[in-house]
């Protein structure tokens, strides 16, 4: 009987979980039995969409409260998901405060999203949760970066808006960060008062790599992988990239995007260089698309000091100058389909 009775509390518990949370914490006042059993719950998803708007402030600390309040009130030590939605700007020191609360109850998936900036987000549980899978945090914050990281379970990391600070006093020369069963990365960020970064993740599978940002810190970042399938990169190349070699499983494919902005404070002729820098440590992948090479028009002899692409049998080019196309062919001497999109051949 208790086997059942608890085998249905259980089962309540997972009902709650798929619901809102306002309306798994009203349960409470159905009765008794119901009080303390939304505590219990294992998905918490919280957006402040759900207070009203009427009074902006009020709305806002309403909002506050109720979230502090569910963190506090949880009896549950395991918390599978959890996600915070919210679209106005809040207290950076409860933001820090609510996810040093999350980190400490072992959750899996643990998930943020803002369009509002955050000041500096607490990297202490954050890098140190044994417990996280995945981790996405798509939020404008600044994060600093503890000399020792541990996520040993982490699968999925997902970074867009994040600045990440190095130590507060003077340049870090190098940070090396090792993630053990990384699988997949994706990134929108910006590495500041740091000369180098070694990320250790030797299970990498995924690499997807956007930098919209127009912040220049010339920092060197270095990928050690060495099973990578999809590889992408887009962006104004305000850092440097180093793939380890080998990085690219078999059939691995490649997506590049280079943005040429005369914002950024590096020469055209840099940019050039940084641009085949990147390209030329793909000689391993079998599909690369370039959606746009015209970068190398000003770095020519950069271009043609790319060495030769044996491996790439699938090339499809966006925005392409001709004779940058000639030199490219001759770099694929293996090529099987060449795919150009219709109006983007250009002439020199």
């Amino acid at each position: 009987m208790k086997i059942e009775s608890a085998t249905f509390l259980k089962v309540l518990c997972h009902i709650l979980s798929c619901l809102p949370i306002k309306d798994a914490v009203a349960t409470s006042v159905l009765s008794k039995r119901w009080v303390y059993l939304w505590t219990y719950i294992t998905t918490i998803c919280i957006a402040d969409w759900a207070f009203p708007y009427h009074n902006p402030k009020k709305g806002i600390n309403n909002f506050e409260n109720f979230v502090s309040s569910v963190l506090l009130g949880l009896n549950n030590s395991t918390i599978q998901n959890f996600s915070l939605n919210v679209a106005r700007k809040l207290d950076p020191f409860l933001v820090n405060a609510w996810i040093s609360a999350i980190l400490k109850r072992r959750v899996t998936n643990f998930t943020i999203s803002s369009p509002k900036n955050v000041t500096i987000i607490s990297s202490h549980y954050l890098f140190s949760c044994n417990s996280l899978v995945q981790l996405i945090l798509n939020i404008s914050c600044s994060v600093r970066v503890l000399a020792s990281v541990h996520l040993p379970n982490l699968q999925n990391l997902e970074l867009y808006g994040v600045k990440f600070l190095g130590e507060s006093s003077g340049i870090s020369k190098d940070m090396i960060l090792s993630f053990l069963v990384l699988k997949k990365f994706k990134a929108k960020m910006l590495w500041l008062n740091v000369q180098s970064v070694t990320l250790q993740v030797h299970l990498l599978g995924v690499v997807n790599i956007y930098c919209e940002s127009l912040e220049y810190d010339n920092c060197t970042i270095k990928i050690c992988a060495s099973c990578v399938r999809e590889f992408s990169y887009d962006g104004y190349l305000s850092q440097y990239y180093i793939l380890s070699d080998p990085s690219f499983a078999p059939n691995a494919s490649a997506y590049i995007t280079i943005h040429n902005c005369h914002s950024i404070p590096i020469t055209e002729n840099e940019l050039g260089l940084r641009a085949s820098m990147l390209i030329r440590q793909l000689d391993q992948v079998k599909y690369l698309k370039l959606e746009d090479i015209r970068v190398f028009g000003i770095a020519k002899e950069a271009f043609v000091d790319l060495p030769t692409l044996e491996m790439v049998h699938h090339l499809k080019l966006g925005c392409v100058i001709a004779d940058m196309l000639l030199a490219l062919l001759l770099k694929t001497p293996n090529l099987i389909t060449l795919d150009i999109m219709v109006g983007d051949l250009g002439l020199v």
